[in-house]
């Protein structure tokens, strides 16, 4: 527990301090200069601008008017208004009363009148005016006086509200000090400091200019930047590399400027530069300045190597086109960082690029395959990012690794830095294997009936997927694995493949190869289609009509049931397949000599379970009394099939070495429209699928006999007798009218 006597001091001590406080309160006028300049706070500089703060303390009562009259040596401070040059006729008052009417600036005298309206009386402690002076000379003590007698109301007074009486207990003078500025600025802060190393050369130039006693006068800067290979460069106050931050005070001084100098180029690698500055202040009436300050600095090297990046293809990409340029930038850059560095020396760029079965190539900016392009300069003038491009004259290999090394020098300081950068990529398999080589040779029309069918795929990328290859032999689809196999030999990169037909072929047969393949990659071949025929034998005998139609054999038709037509050819294509025992098809190879010289699988084909089977064959139709004639072009040396109906007719020949077919046949079809269509054999399913082509229209003229021309003769000369006959009665009858009369 506290000592009750301690309590009982402690209690008077407070009574004490809170009676003094109490006691020492009074009505007053102050003088407030609150920003000296120089080693005290009421000192100030000659020529220095100064404002003067007049306090109001109503210590509490209720006021309703003030007057403010100070007096002043004109001889030593001049009165001036905010701009600190021109003569101030009045001062500036608060706002604590609602009229200052009397506001005046002499010679000598500052008056300021102030009064509020009935009803609102001031009670408070605060400005209730201010006013600027030049200070005129550095003479020392100068006193800021109140004219003031207590209780007098003709000079600075304070009124009470309602009664008026002078309530003013206290008008205080202010000593200032005024002297001359014997001092010269000087420069602190810098920033790189005096001595520094490894200065990063985007760093701009730091430093403060100081003056403690008048302040500085930054308009009177100019500075200066030397290095060996940099030179020099000179600035000023108002050049725009300069910018500034000046602490001003409303003593209009200057104590200090915190500058900045921002050089229009980065500063050089392994330089070292001297910063020089001059600078004044703002004294009055004699002017100091500081001469020459220098200092210096070394700035950071170049030990960065060049850059490559935005390589194109990237590195460790796949599927990149074989055709593909290589594309990258070389650039030479601070890291960290990423400003310019001393610049790429494109002389020592070299490229190797190598891939297997390609070869090994090496570019340089002297090969015409390279083009470097300039894109950004440093501030030495080197070219610091580089665009480079590589067309090589060969293109790349499939599926193939290619490396890219690229080996470059910057400029560097002190010593060259040298990048060595390899990548690699892979080019993409985008061709599908190639079906070559086949045995028999396409077209030929006298293969034996017992040939196998033979040829090669290939693959330059990832391969021949054995899987995929199918061909179709007469119909027949062949592959590795399945009901119909062939056999191979070899590699995915070469296949031979060997097809033996499950039936040997008929003589004088016709039939069509379709081979198919596809790569590892899933790129399929160009399909390949072409036609064969087997061996010729001599004249073919066909029947009309018998029960059942055989070709060269030894059967002779009975000549009292049937007729006996010879059709001589090349080759029987297909006979086999279409002649029926209707009439109508011996009548059509009886007018169609030429179908052995055509035929139609591939006529720009339209689809159909991916065969082809079209309608732009630029067929051409004639329709004659006696014959119909179908041509048009196609693939060449490929079967033509047409359906012909509202009469269900097939007639087939082969395109020739020109792609051109032309069948012609006998005008059987009954007057109307009739219909013609392309006919194939689908892959997928083996069933014959057809495609309209086009119509035409059959309209027969009446033929006349010789017969009929007999008659028309001997019915003419009938008509001419007649007519004769006839004339001679009319003149008999004229001349009997004559001889009654």
């Amino acid at each position: 527990m506290l000592n009750r006597r301690f309590l009982k001091s402690l209690f008077f001590v407070i009574i004490f301090f809170t009676c003094v406080q109490v006691a020492s309160a009074d009505t007053s006028f102050t003088f407030s200069v609150p920003e000296g300049q120089g080693g005290s706070g009421n000192e100030f500089y000659h020529g220095r601008c100064v404002r003067v703060d007049v306090l109001l303390d109503t210590d509490g009562h209720d006021t309703g008017g003030a007057d403010l009259e100070i007096n002043y040596d004109n001889s030593r401070i001049a009165i001036v208004n905010d701009d600190c040059s021109t003569a101030a006729t009045t001062i500036y008052p608060a706002s604590q009363y609602d009229n200052y009417p009397n506001n005046h600036v002499t010679s000598n005298k500052i008056t300021l009148g102030a009064y509020n309206n009935p009803g609102h009386p001031y009670n408070g402690n605060d400005s209730f005016a201010h006013f600027y002076f030049t200070v005129l000379d550095g003479g020392g003590d100068y006193d800021l006086d109140f004219e003031f007698t207590v209780g007098n109301t003709t000079d600075t007074n304070l009124a009470e509200y309602g009664s008026g009486n002078d309530i003013l207990e206290h008008a205080d003078s202010y000593t200032l000090h005024f002297a001359d500025d014997n001092d010269i600025p000087y420069v602190n802060n810098e920033n790189p400091a005096n001595g520094a190393t490894d200065v990063q050369v985007i760093s701009n130039i730091l430093h403060r200019l100081n003056d403690d006693d008048a302040g500085v006068d930054f308009s009177s800067l100019t500075e200066s930047l030397t290095g060996a290979n940099w030179g020099i460069t000179n600035y000023t106050a108002g050049s725009g590399q300069i910018s500034h931050n000046c602490h001003t005070t409303n003593a209009n001084r200057v104590p200090y400027c915190d500058t900045t100098l921002n050089p229009t180029n980065n500063l050089y690698y392994c330089e070292n530069y001297t910063v020089d500055i001059s600078v004044s202040d703002l004294g009055n009436p004699t002017v100091h300045t500081l001469n020459n300050y220098n200092y210096s600095f070394d700035t950071e090297s170049d030990n960065d190597s060049a850059e490559i990046y935005n390589k194109n293809p990237n590195d460790s990409a796949v599927g990149v086109s074989k055709d593909d340029n290589i594309i990258f930038n070389i650039r030479d850059v601070a890291n960290p960082g990423g400003y310019a560095g001393t610049g790429v020396d494109i002389s020592t760029l070299q490229v190797t690029v190598s891939a297997p079965d390609w070869g090994t190539q090496t570019y340089t900016t002297a090969s015409s395959e390279l083009s470097a392009n300039p894109i950004s300069v440093n501030d030495y003038g080197n070219v610091y990012d580089y665009a480079i491009s590589i067309d090589p004259v060969d293109d790349f290999p499939e599926n193939t690794v290619v490396t890219v090394t690229i080996d470059v020098d910057d400029y560097g300081c002190p010593t060259v830095n040298h990048q060595h950068d390899s990548y690699t990529f892979t080019t993409a398999d985008t061709i599908g294997p190639v079906c070559k080589l086949f045995t028999p040779t396409p077209n030929v029309v006298n293969m034996g009936t017992s040939d196998n069918v033979t040829f090669h795929c290939t693959d330059s990328g990832v391969g021949v997927d054995i899987d995929t290859v199918s061909a179709i032999v007469d119909g027949i689809e062949y592959t590795s694995s399945g009901t119909n196999q062939f056999t191979y030999t070899g590699t995915p990169a070469d296949y031979f493949i060997t097809i033996d037909a499950v039936d040997d072929f008929s003589l004088e047969y016709a039939l069509e190869v379709i081979v198919n393949a596809r790569d590892f990659s899933g790129n399929a071949s160009t399909q390949v289609s072409f036609g064969l025929a087997t061996g010729v034998n001599g004249t073919c005998e066909v029947c009309q009509p018998c029960e059942k139609c055989e070709k060269c054999d030894d059967k002779k038709c009975d000549d009292k049931k049937n007729t006996k037509t010879i059709i001589k050819y090349e080759n029987c294509n297909a006979l086999k397949d279409f002649i029926k025992k209707d009439s109508d098809v011996v009548d059509i190879l009886k007018a169609g000599s030429s179908i052995a010289n055509t035929q139609i699988s591939n006529i720009t084909l339209t689809k159909i379970n991916e065969f082809d089977v079209s309608s732009d064959t630029n067929l051409s139709i004639i329709v004659q009394d006696d014959i119909v004639i179908f041509e048009g072009t196609a693939t060449p040396n490929t079967k033509v099939t047409l359906l012909i109906e509202s009469e269900p007719i097939i007639v087939t020949g082969l395109s020739d070495d020109d792609g051109k077919w032309r069948i012609e046949m006998a005008n059987i079809f009954p007057n109307g429209i009739h219909k013609v269509s392309a006919v194939s054999l689908s892959r997928d399913d083996y069933i014959i699928k057809s495609k309209f082509l086009s119509d035409f229209e059959v309209t027969r003229h009446m033929k006349c006999p010789w017969f009929c021309v007999l008659i028309i003769i001997i019915l003419t000369i009938v008509c001419i007798i007649l007519f004769y006959k006839y004339r001679k009665m009319i003149k008999k009858y004229k001349k009997l009218r004559k001889i009654r009369k």
